[in-house]
């Protein structure tokens, strides 16, 4: 994608640029502008770039960046004639470096050096808040790397200074600066944590859902609780709702207490429940004597007793009550219905 006119740089080591033998001389870099002037091609096809400006003996073999950082070319030859004070410099495309690449089988993966490398220049060329700190530490790497590599000496030393007068939270450079293997090593751990983290949640599920089948079986075992909340218990059958239930009475039965105590006030009867039954003046159950009759009784001082005696019968609740009580003077029972008679024909 070069287009006639367009400004590259190249990047080599011309040798008029070797003042002396030092060696920091020697392996410092020279970086030269130069403007596209045309498009040519070779005999066999390969497209060449032709470019105007100070190429020089040394910078073959260099790179040529277009204004993205991308190579674009690598310089390659000059020609130059006896009448012509200067030269012409032609650049291969980085199109056919790729196919000799590819034709040659070479590997263009980055290595470990290329990797800090470009990383290191990539955060130096950076306007991001922090980029100083970050190139700073990251050429420290490549120094300490790479002792005998001295060409990242004055790109660190700048990166240095501007650091010194860049306001960045310490958390964010630590946090961003990390090298790779502590951060290998920071993913390792986090695998490892995640992985006792699920393995300790399956097991306690396990110890939960164990824990909810026994507590279902105990419950199984026990009693059946009536909606009400409190245990069923056995009534007696002749239980009547509503009334006290009272045990018969033990000892002999007070006939003078029992005779001059009124009959409780017993509850209301609903619409349509049976009233107690009254004798009838003048009926007579079978087996018992009317009353005023009182066969084989002594006559004395004691007869009145003996006739209030005669007026009171036993209950089903098991208390003395009178002929004619509605309701048991004890217990406030409803009184028993009187057995049927029925007439039999001679």
């Amino acid at each position: 994608n070069v287009q006639v006119q367009d400004p590259l740089r190249i990047i080599g080591f011309p040798g008029n640029g070797d003042v002396n033998d030092l060696p920091q001389n020697l392996f410092t870099s020279s970086v030269n502008d130069v403007t596209v002037s045309s498009i040519k091609t070779t005999q066999g096809g390969a497209p060449l770039i032709q470019v105007g400006g100070n190429v020089e003996h040394g910078d073959s073999g260099g790179p040529a960046l277009d204004s993205q950082g991308n190579v674009v070319g690598i310089v390659s030859f000059g020609l130059s004639s006896a009448n012509s004070p200067g030269s012409t410099s032609f650049l291969q495309a980085s199109n056919s470096a790729r196919g000799l690449i590819t034709s040659l089988n070479l590997s263009s993966t980055p290595g470990t050096f290329q990797k800090l490398w470009s990383k290191a220049f990539t955060d130096y060329s950076s306007n991001t808040a922090g980029h100083w700190h970050l190139a700073q530490q990251e050429f420290q790497q490549l120094a300490t790397s790479y002792p005998q590599f001295k060409a990242i000496t004055p790109y660190q030393t700048y990166a240095q200074n501007q650091a010194k007068a860049e306001k960045v939270p310490a958390a964010q450079v630590t946090h961003n600066s990390a090298s790779p293997s502590s951060n290998a090593k920071a993913t390792s751990w986090k695998s490892i944590a995640l992985t006792v983290g699920v393995i300790a949640g399956i097991v306690l599920l396990v110890i939960s859902l164990f824990a909810v089948a026994i507590r279902g079986r105990e419950r199984k075992k026990k009693a059946p609780v009536p909606p009400g909340g409190q245990q069923a218990s056995a009534q007696p059958q002749n239980f009547r709702p509503g009334y006290p239930v009272t045990p018969p009475a033990l000892g002999p039965i007070n006939n003078n207490r029992a005779a001059s105590v009124a009959p409780p006030r017993g509850p209301q009867l609903m619409p349509g429940q049976p009233g107690p039954i009254q004798t009838p003046p003048g009926q007579v159950f079978p087996g018992r004597p009317a009353p005023g009759q009182h066969a084989g009784l002594a006559q004395g001082p004691g007869a009145q007793n003996t006739a209030q005696q005669e007026t009171l019968r036993p209950w089903p609740c098991g208390h003395m009550n009178r002929l004619n009580a509605r309701f048991c003077s004890v217990c406030g029972e409803l009184a028993p219905q009187p057995p049927t008679i029925r007439r039999v024909e001679q």
